[in-house]
């Protein structure tokens, strides 16, 4: 998704265990579909040698592939996502080689307005001794790892909910996020998962908005995400349903 329109859209049917305990798609499937999306991109703009979406005979050669840098997605809203280039012997970032730009400029149209629609966000530092919710001891299983063996960007998702308020879980529906990468994960990693309410904001209807800072980081203390997320109010079916869900665990805190 680009200002100037769509570059590429593609059709998915929501299936019954992509969807959460209020029939609705979760976010972590939204994450994988967005993924597949632009890996199906790339092949359909001809980025693919040897079965690998995106990349070019000069990458191939340098040893360079694509990693999610950052991601942000706000529902009913266009989503954005931001790739950078990582070394895979060194498993660092790196600048785009001119050698690969040359070879990218036969793919991109020169009509249109490459800018993303929403603009990545930087946030202040977090600070670790204001979180007062953590998970210690979680780790990766070979189910979430991509085709460049670290942990596929979907699952820390799941890790940063796993330090987020049951109260809020119960009681909101999370409708943005903003992800800082900031190293990968790999197998045999174990991750700490942080979190803070950072504003929980009550409007005239006692309508309750609530956005939370997360680290996960490595048991030695290093980084590997800086995220944000924001949550809105659950709309809940009528309680007289059957069918609908039931209360949460326990009262909200005040």
């Amino acid at each position: 998704m680009i200002k100037s329109g769509v570059v590429f859209q593609k059709n998915v049917c929501v299936r019954s265990f992509e969807i959460d305990p209020e029939y609705r798609m979760s976010t972590k499937a939204i994450m994988n579909y967005l993924q597949e999306t632009s890996l199906e991109y790339g092949k359909k703009l001809g980025l693919l040698v040897d079965a690998r979406f995106g990349v070019t005979p000069g990458m191939c050669k340098l040893d360079l592939v694509w990693v999610f840098r950052d991601m942000r997605i706000e529902v009913d809203r266009y989503p954005c996502c931001f790739a950078v280039m990582m070394n895979k012997k060194t498993r660092k970032s790196c600048k785009l080689p001119e050698e690969v730009k040359d070879e990218l400029r036969a793919f991109v149209t020169t009509d249109v307005d490459l800018d993303p629609v929403i603009e990545a966000q930087r946030y202040s530092t977090p600070r670790i001794e204001t979180m007062d919710h953590i998970r210690t001891g979680l780790t990766p299983g070979w189910n979430d790892l991509d085709v460049n063996y670290h942990v596929n960007n979907a699952k820390y998702l799941d890790w940063v909910l796993e330090s987020t308020p049951d109260w809020i879980i119960y009681s909101h529906e999370l409708w943005k996020i903003n992800f800082e990468y900031r190293k990968e994960c790999l197998k045999d990693d174990v991750i700490q998962s942080l979190s803070r309410v950072v504003t929980d904001e009550t409007d005239g209807l006692s309508v309750r908005m609530v956005e939370m800072e997360h680290v996960l980081r490595l048991a030695s203390g290093i980084q590997v995400l800086r995220a944000r997320t924001g949550w809105r109010p659950t709309p809940r079916l009528s309680t007289n349903d059957p069918t609908g869900p039931g209360p949460g665990p326990g009262p909200i805190p005040t």
